[in-house]
């Protein structure tokens, strides 16, 4: 069964690039739907991929003041007062982060930049900026962040993060996309904190979210904040507050602790609550929610109603209308049609290879479980392994099986899935010498094998070529703009998968090269490690890491050498300097603006953090501008990163997102890391596919001078589809799931 969770970040990707491409249509409403809707599924995957607990309430309950004082912020530090329950719209994720020292405020939003559409996150120094887009924020914004350094009182972990949400009341025309904006991100949390006084206890509509609340969280343990229980001259106190509120939901005596009544630290009422919140958050924090199904059942709604309509707005038969069948078109389609049908056998081969060897994997797995659940002295304690009210043992059984999965075979995930990409490179492609496939193998450099196999030259087999290279180069570097396609254009995109495999194979190997932490410089050791691999890599897989110096737009010297030093630290952004521009100076392509603002020729303004695409110019703003060496913005938009998620499938993280419940064995929870496992993996690798593939694509247009509108019109048919074919997969793997027995 595919896991939704793996599927919607793919889906995500395509709908952002159906975004982009629909700007040609030139239709602003249908561009404000689709980016309304983006932000609920974009949500919907920040949530999904990590524990987060959503702090909910009335407006006016006391939500943003219950932070500040959880984390014990002074007004000087805190971008939402007391008043900020006030018509706020947006959700504000309050992460709490190593490496910081004061507390910092970002916002992930859409930017545009020629002509198509990038989230980025980007840092806001001010808090009346920070104010004033919580309470009237564009359709551009997705979502607020507010960052403090890792607080050992309160949740103490970056695993673990709260989403401050607007208050609910009840839907109209003028905040319905808000209202559904604030029960979407409810539903996606994990669990729920949820916040109400006692003005608010017997109110009718409060009373109907509280409802929903225990219904839909019920298994996870949702906790209740009695706020403002240090009101003056009130006739009911904390204590029988608290006890009314017990009766009423019917909750049993022995989760008491899920009712805090809080009040401001000077009233000298209810004191210590802040202790009894961290225990109950870490006391329920290990009990995982059949509020699951309540999220399927969400996000298949919002596919089916939302994204169907929205869907129906194109009129893709007039876009066809448009599309010539001329022969400069038919040859780039056949370019096309042969780098898509490379693609997609080298991945039906990989897949294979994935489930082949992880069901091995698997079955150590299972063995060393089954052993373990043997050994319980008896049967009463294996039931309440399972059963049993007992935390430990359930905190004790998610430990083994983690350890299990990671220790059981002798080697990790990550060792197993080098191994079967060493598998398939010996196999597909002769020209590589045969790397190590033992999975056990410790020696990182082994796994990559001896290098460029020389006896295929001046043969079939020789796809990496200085000429295909030379291709390559034309498709992703910045330079050369205006060479053609050389006549064995066809091997030099036979090649591409190739080289996307050895990328993400070297970097799963040598993290290094992109796990660089740009406001932070490494120590010297770290560095002469990073280029002693790169030189190692250079002599051995001299070819490959021309190829991959292409994708990444790195320079070359006059004498086809790698220029190692600058141009891969230049290029990773590590040792990098950044240089003044008064105004008016022209900013080359693939540089970051650090600091200021500057313009593209179209007019767009480029702002702290973003960079300047290939190939493009920017003019320094009124004001100068700070610019440093960034990599090629096409790596920029996600390639890196991808290309490290590809390995950096973590079983921790999988578990911590999945239902362990009653009776739920432990064979069918590893499976499900299993597939977990295997899904990441395939869904990585298409990500970075599919990017190479646009480029080649636009490469391809301007080569044979496609005209743009015509183009633009072909790329918006494609990402259409695409768009209905993820959601239509997405939309059946909610269908088929289902709670765990």
């Amino acid at each position: 069964m595919q896991n939704p969770e793996l599927l919607l970040n793919s889906f995500n990707n395509k709908v952002n690039n159906l975004l982009s491409k629909s700007i040609i249509l030139n239709k602003p409403k249908l561009g404000k739907k689709l980016k309304i809707f983006f932000r609920q599924t974009f949500i919907s995957e920040l949530l999904f991929d990590e524990y987060v607990i959503a702090i909910s309430g009335l407006q006016g309950a006391g939500k943003s003041t219950l932070v500040k004082e959880l984390y014990e912020l002074d007004d000087d530090d805190f971008p939402l007062p007391q008043n900020y329950a006030r018509g706020e719209k947006l959700p504000v994720m309050i992460k709490e982060k190593k490496g910081i020292s004061a507390p910092e405020m970002w916002i992930r939003k859409f930017y545009e930049v020629d002509k198509s559409y990038t989230i980025k996150k980007t840092q806001i120094v001010s808090k009346t900026e920070f104010m004033n887009i919580a309470t009237d924020p564009e359709v551009d914004h997705l979502i607020l962040e507010y960052h403090i350094p890792l607080n050992k009182n309160v949740l103490n972990t970056e695993d673990v993060s709260f989403i401050l949400l607007p208050g609910l009341e009840e839907s109209k025309p003028e905040n319905k996309i808000w209202q559904e904006l604030t029960n979407h991100t409810l539903t996606s949390a994990a669990t729920c904190v949820f916040v109400l006084d006692k003005q608010q206890f017997a109110d009718g509509f409060n009373s109907q979210q509280l409802k929903n609340i225990i219904t839909n969280f019920g298994a996870s343990k949702p906790i209740f904040i009695l706020s403002k229980s240090d009101d003056a001259g009130s006739e009911i106190d904390a204590g029988k507050f608290k006890k009314d509120f017990l009766e009423k939901y019917n909750l049993p005596d022995d989760e008491s602790d899920r009712v805090i009544s809080t009040a401001i630290k000077s009233s000298g009422v209810c004191e210590g609550w802040h202790e009894i919140l961290i225990n109950a958050i870490g006391k329920y924090r290990s009990i995982q929610k059949v509020s699951r199904k309540s999220q399927i059942d969400n996000l298949y709604k919002l596919l089916d109603e939302n994204f169907s309509l929205i869907l129906t707005e194109f009129d893709t038969e007039q876009m066809k209308i448009q599309i010539p069948d001329d022969s400069k078109s038919r040859i780039v389609k056949k370019y096309f049609d042969i780098i898509e049908t490379e693609i997609k056998n080298i991945r039906k081969k990989y897949k294979k290879k994935l489930i082949d060897g992880f069901k091995a994997y698997l079955k150590n797995v299972d063995d060393e479980i089954e052993k373990y659940i043997k050994d319980r002295s008896n049967w009463e304690k294996f039931v309440k392994l399972f059963t049993g009210p007992s935390l430990k043992s359930n905190r004790e059984f998610r430990e083994k099986i983690i350890e299990s999965w990671n220790t059981a075979n002798g080697f990790s995930a990550k060792d197993q899935q080098l191994a079967l990409v060493n598998d398939l490179l010996d196999s597909e492609y002769p020209i590589l010498l045969t790397p190590n496939k033992d999975p056990k193998i410790t020696y990182k450099k082994l796994l990559l094998g001896d290098g460029y196999n020389k006896k295929y030259s001046n043969t079939d087999h020789e796809f990496i070529s200085d000429d295909n290279l030379s291709d390559f180069k034309y498709i992703f570097s910045k330079q050369n703009e205006n060479k053609e396609a050389s006549d064995h254009f066809q091997k030099s995109l036979e090649v591409l998968p190739l080289i996307t495999f050895e990328f993400q194979r070297i970097l799963s190997i040598f993290p290094e090269f992109m796990d660089i932490n740009r406001k932070e410089m490494k120590p010297e050791d770290s560095i002469n490690e990073i280029v002693n691999n790169f030189k190692f890599l250079k002599e051995s897989k001299g070819q490959v890491i021309k190829g991959m110096a292409y994708m990444l737009g790195l320079d070359y010297l006059p004498d086809g050498e790698i220029d190692t030093i600058s141009g891969l630290m230049g290029g990773i952004g590590l040792g990098a300097k950044a240089t003044e521009y008064a105004a008016g100076s022209i900013i080359q392509g693939g540089m970051e603006i650090t600091s200021g603002t500057a313009m593209l020729a179209g007019g767009n303004i480029l702002e702290a953090g973003q960079v300047v695409p290939a190939g493009v110019t920017a003019t320094a703003g009124k004001e100068g501008v700070v610019a440093s060496a960034a990599i090629n913005p096409w790596v920029a938009g996600g390639v890196a990163v991808i290309a490290l998620g590809f390995i950096a499938s973590s079983v921790m993280k999988q578990f911590n997102k999945m239902d362990i419940q009653d009776k739920y064995y432990a064979t069918q929870v590893v499976t499900q890391i299993k597939e977990n496992t295997i899904q990441q993996y395939l869904g990585s690798f298409d990500s970075l596919m599919e990017k190479m593939v646009r480029t080649v694509k636009n490469r391809l247009d301007d080569n044979y001078n496609i005209p743009a509108n015509l183009a633009r019109t072909e790329r918006l048919l494609k990402a259409y589809s695409d768009a209905g074919n993820a959601s239509y997969e997405l939309r059946t793997a909610l269908q088929n799931f289902s709670l765990p027995i």
